[in-house]
């Protein structure tokens, strides 16, 4: 659960970038 939480994450904190 935590693993998938991160990789949201960093997905979305990418398409701000």
């Amino acid at each position: 659960m935590m693993m998938m939480m991160m990789m949201m994450m960093m997905m979305m904190t990418e398409q701000f970038a």
